[in-house]
């Protein structure tokens, strides 16, 4: 299992309600490639405390490779 990588202790990511993941890390620390499926696990924090984890996505979520313009 991958460690938590958008926890929400982040201000950006609690404002922005988004969490950016580089194609380059997903690679480079976790062994993903163009194309693969990115697997993910989500809950909610409220004042109520934590919620229940999302079951995993089966559909969506691929991993790209980013390409720099002018390159």
């Amino acid at each position: 299992m991958v460690p938590s990588l958008c926890d929400g202790s982040d201000p950006d990511v609690v404002d922005h309600r988004t969490c950016v993941l580089s194609s380059k890390m997903l690679n480079r620390d976790y062994g993903y490639h163009h194309g693969d499926l990115f697997i993910v696990k989500v809950r909610a924090r409220n004042s109520l405390g934590w919620g229940a984890w999302s079951k995993p996505n089966t559909t969506g979520a691929t991993v790209f490779k980013l390409v720099p313009l002018g390159g």
